[in-house]
């Protein structure tokens, strides 16, 4: 109800929801929730990487514990940027939001950066 009242007060606003359970998710993707959050889901891929993987799990926590170790960050492309590639970045890029998708670092369609780019990265805090 909260997701269908905000929409329904200002329809431009970035709706973020959590849910328990993942058969809510499509609920509130349907009521307009931009982005929707499962915690049972989120909680159980934590605890596969830290059973599989404990230096990944630890690097995991460092993300989620704000204010401490590395935080991840948006900020947009540098005008010096522009053209360039991701190796001429300082810090680390994980992913481009570009015209409403977020592609990954990976993806073979990046190319250049553009105008307008946003850059996902991992940075030390303060």
């Amino acid at each position: 109800l909260v997701t269908l009242t905000v929409r329904s007060v200002n329809t431009s606003a970035r709706v973020v929801a959590a849910v328990r359970e993942a058969e809510n998710a499509p609920l509130l993707r349907s009521s307009g929730a931009d982005q929707v959050i499962v915690g049972s889901e989120a909680a159980g891929r934590l605890l596969g990487v830290s059973a599989s993987s404990p230096t990944t799990s630890a690097v995991l926590a460092d993300l989620l514990d704000p204010g401490v170790g590395l935080e991840l960050a948006t900020r947009p492309v540098r005008d010096s940027e522009i053209g360039g590639s991701l190796r001429d970045v300082t810090e680390q890029v994980l992913a481009v939001a570009r015209d409403g998708h977020t592609i990954p670092y990976t993806h073979p369609s990046l190319g250049a950066l553009q105008a307008g780019d946003l850059l996902v990265i991992v940075r030390a805090c303060g």
